[in-house]
């Protein structure tokens, strides 16, 4: 199939979706359902009504900082990032140390998550933060306990009932504030509260919260998102039904948030003050012993302390001295690495490798690549978070890092040597100074001398150290976080869940759709003939008219109305008929029409009476008989009595002159049924009826002959075949339209082609715009007409039937 067969396949299936569907009988499916619309959408409503009155308000409280670029290690003058690609990671580190159960823990302890407290209302319950009518002091032995309700009434000021459930366990007792409770699952104490107002008959309850679920609450709640990654601000917000409580925890998550990490930006001068003061102390015991052994020596070898001012002799101490710092410097710079050396061995944190061992260093290399391994260990981990061991990514990281180890072990060894070579050369200078030193020509006691010495290199460290440890103090001292609070966190006004116009949209729009829906089923579930339109998409046979729906009040049984109101719509509808019966009738001067239907109830003796009585009206002469001999109804019409007539000829008891009666229109006489006979099909194909007809047609000059329904029995297939012309009746709103399937089978099958249809109680709305005197073959049209009893209006739906019809007729498909 090609693309323009496709197209058009389509077109036509869309042209005869839109011939076929009927606006009119739309609006009026839509018009009968205006109630159930309306009761819909007040349902819809009502339940919106109900979801804001039993649904918990949300409030969001919300906080925004902004991170600092800033280094922490001004000892080792390197910074947090390495360039600019790292601040994403480095806000992502941040977020998830604010998420992480560190900051949570102490949130939910400094605030005392850990009982949440509630006042009972009549429809939700109210969470009392910050402003409890008691506290409970409590330890659970159960842990299966956590997360129950504990309920408490205060009965007094001094007095309340504590109760519970707990499985399938219930307890109820009266206790005192103050007192001491020891029950099955837990001990509590409730102190009241003399800040609040403890109301009588208040009634409360508490809930003992394990930290699980609490750090659950906090993850779920808390949301903490990068608002501006240039300008390095994070936006941080919490949701609950508290609004205060949300406030509070945004708050005091930030407050823990700068604590810890004032705490970690210090946590390097504090392990740097941890090793200066055991460097102090080991350089002061060194004191005291030097001084000590000073003291000792010259008691023992009674030493006058005197001046000694020999030049060159102080020349060469002096360089002595020089010698020995140097040595120390170099002792102390080995100490380092070897520091460095056993860390690593450990697998301890590079940055604290760096902080702790390369103070006294000179090789400023070995910093900087502590550093990049810091880094390389951090990133490795990071990794980890969402790979695996055995990821291509993690096993580069991890060979990069074990290469860089191994660089740098080669390095400090390489400096190892370097000092020792070092220490050798200095050892060997101080050793050749000391052999210029002749002491007994000096008269200086070189043991005492050297003493002097170490004692006085010893207090220059101790100094030092002292000062150090003094500038750590003030770096300390001045250490700020390393983030801004841009915008702190306010109680909120308005909650975030339900908005309540939104809520009343939305249920005003479901209320709508199923309104909608509901129409949408009725119409398609409409299986029943409404108007000509409809009639026309299912029937081949030509449509004489329709006949308005009787406004009057009910009728009980068919009657003959036409004579009462000569101008009603009843009377121009059948006039209508009556004309248009002239096209489709035959020439002969004298006819004989029958009216039938598919089942009964329809209409069909309704028409024949009226449809016999207009004609009548006109000065024909015009006899109307009933052949539905199982089920007669044209003696209730004139209230007359059913004791001979059609049945009663047939067999020949009476004559045709005996059997007729006279209406109230003097020229239209009916003939009744008679008695029911057992074989009614059978008198109806005998010769008699036939002879009867030709009786008839010579002595009247219409002969009406009101038949039975031709969907139930085979009667009115007898007589349509002496008729000229046959009519079927279609009641609107009360004919199904697989009706029309017999109507098409009467005119295909049985060659009926003068058969027409009559569409019978049609209302107002379904009927306008067709007019009552629908002319076959001449379009719609009778055209008006005074009716002084119907007070037919055209109402907004027969508007809308009208133009359904203009725009049907655009879409329909034309007749080659």
């Amino acid at each position: 199939m090609n693309d323009s067969t496709r197209a058009s396949i389509v077109a036509e299936e869309e042209n005869d979706f839109l011939s076929n569907f009927d606006i009119a009988k739309f609006f009026l499916v839509l018009k009968r359902s205006i109630f159930a619309m309306m009761l819909l959408i007040a349902l819809s409503i009502s339940v919106s009504i109900l979801v804001l009155r039993y649904t918990k308000p949300t409030y969001e409280s919300q906080a925004l900082i902004k991170l600092e670029q800033k280094g922490t290690s001004a000892i080792l003058q390197v910074g947090v990032f390495k360039d600019d690609n790292t601040v994403s990671d480095y806000i992502d580190g941040e977020i998830e140390f604010i998420r992480s159960n560190t900051v949570s823990i102490d949130v939910i302890k400094n605030l005392e998550l850990e009982t949440a407290y509630f006042s009972k209302g009549r429809i939700n319950d109210e969470e009392k933060f910050g402003n409890t009518p008691f506290k409970a002091v409590y330890e659970v032995r159960n842990p299966k306990f956590y997360n129950q309700k504990v309920y408490i009434t205060i009965l007094n000021a001094a007095n309340f009932e504590l109760s519970y459930e707990f499985g399938d366990e219930k307890f109820s007792e009266v206790y005192r504030f103050g007192q001491t409770i020891n029950l099955p699952h837990f001990r509590v104490k409730l102190n009241a509260n003399t800040n609040s107002v403890l109301n009588s008959d208040g009634k409360y309850y508490f809930v003992m919260h394990n930290m699980a679920y609490l750090q659950s609450y906090m993850a779920e709640r808390l949301v903490i998102s990068i608002q501006n990654i240039k300008a390095k601000t994070v936006s941080i917000s919490f949701k609950d039904e508290n609004r205060y409580k949300a406030t509070a925890i945004i708050n005091e998550v930030i407050n823990v948030y700068l604590r810890k990490n004032v705490a970690y930006r210090n946590q390097t001068n504090k392990q740097t003050l941890e090793y200066l003061n055991q460097q102090l102390d080991t350089t002061y015991q060194l004191m005291n012993k030097y001084e000590q052994g000073i003291e000792d020596y010259k008691r023992e070898h009674f030493v006058l302390d005197k001046d000694l001012q020999q030049k060159t002799l102080d020349n060469i101490l002096a360089s002595i001295r020089n010698l020995q710092e140097n040595k120390f410097k170099l002792d102390t710079e080995l100490k380092s690495y070897k520091e460095i050396t056993e860390l690593m061995a450990v697998d301890s944190s590079y940055f604290l490798v760096a902080t702790l061992a390369t103070r006294d260093i000179t090789d400023k290399q070995i910093a900087l690549r502590l550093s990049q391994l810091d880094e390389l260990e951090n990133d490795k981990k990071r990794l980890l978070k969402g790979q695996t061991e055995k990821t291509y990514a993690y096993v580069q990281r991890k060979e990069a890092l074990e290469k860089a180890e191994s660089d740098m072990l080669r390095l400090i060894n390489f400096n190892k040597t370097d000092i020792y070579a070092k220490i050798f050369t200095l050892n060997s200078e101080i050793r050749k100074l000391e052999a210029q030193i002749n002491v007994e020509s000096s008269g200086i006691d070189y043991e005492l001398r050297k003493l002097e010495r170490y004692y006085t290199n010893f207090e220059g460290n101790y100094n030092t150290l002292l000062n150090k440890i003094i500038d750590i103090g003030i770096a300390e001292a001045s250490t700020v976080p390393n983030f801004q609070i841009l915008a702190a966190a306010a109680v909120p006004e308005e909650p975030i869940a339900p908005i309540r116009w939104k809520i009343y949209l939305y249920g005003g729009i479901v209320g709508l759709v199923l309104a909608i829906a509901l129409v949408l089923f009725r119409y398609f579930l409409q299986n029943k003939i409404s108007n000509v339109k409809e009639l026309e998409r299912v029937t081949i046979a030509p449509i004489l008219g329709v006949v308005p729906k009787y406004s009057k009040g009910s009728l009980g049984v068919s009657k003959l109305v036409v004579d009462q109101s000569l101008r009603s719509s009843i009377s121009e509808s059948l006039r209508s008929i009556r004309s248009n019966m002239e096209f489709i009738g035959t020439a002969k001067q004298r006819q004989v029409i029958s009216v039938t239907s598919t089942i009964s109830g329809e209409g069909k003796t309704f028409v024949a009476l009226n449809l016999a009585g207009i004609i009548a009206i006109s000065g024909v002469k015009v006899v109307i008989l009933d052949l539905d001999l199982r089920k007669p109804k044209i003696h209730a019409a004139f209230e007359n009595e059913n004791i001979m007539g059609i049945s009663s000829i047939l067999i020949g008891k009476n004559t045709v002159e005996e059997c007729l009666c006279q209406s109230p229109i003097e020229s239209m006489q009916y003939i009744t049924a008679g008695p029911q006979p057992p074989n009614p099909a059978e008198l109806l194909m005998s010769d008699a009826f036939v002879e009867l007809i030709a009786k008839l047609r010579t002595m009247y000059d219409v002969v009406v002959l009101d038949t039975p329904p031709i969907g139930l029995v085979t009667d009115a297939m007898i007589v349509m075949k002496l008729v000229d012309l046959p009519i079927y009746v279609v009641r609107a709103d009360y004919s199904k339209k697989v009706f029309a399937f017999n109507i098409n089978r009467l005119i295909t099958a049985n060659n009926f082609t003068k058969l027409s249809v009559i569409l019978n109680s049609v209302s107002a709305e379904a009927s306008y715009g067709y007019g009552y005197g629908y002319g076959y073959g001449y379009g719609y049209g009778y055209g008006g007409g005074y009716y002084n009893d119907e007070n037919v209006k055209r109402t907004l739906v027969s508007r809308l039937k009208s133009l359904s019809d203009w725009i049907s007729s655009l879409f329909r498909p034309k007749k080659k």
